[in-house]
């Protein structure tokens, strides 16, 4: 049986990257020439006591017009 996440992206050309394996946040740097996408794992999230990784990261640029991955 396929995850959750391998099937939607198969099916949507829209997502860039899913991975519902890992639990964590995405922290977004916006400003108005591009924005900057980072997926952050959290090594536990029942303890106070946890470390923070990214997984992924992508852009997506201004490039005469509107926003557009890089």
């Amino acid at each position: 049986m396929k995850r959750f996440d391998e099937l939607n992206t198969a099916g949507n050309e829209e997502i860039v990257w899913w991975d519902s394996r890992h639990r964590g946040f995405i922290r977004l740097e916006i400003n108005p020439e591009k924005i900057h996408a980072e997926l952050i794992t959290v090594s536990n999230v029942e303890l106070w006591e946890y470390k923070i990784l990214p997984i992924c990261a992508f852009d997506i640029l201004r490039a005469d017009g509107p926003l557009q991955y890089a």
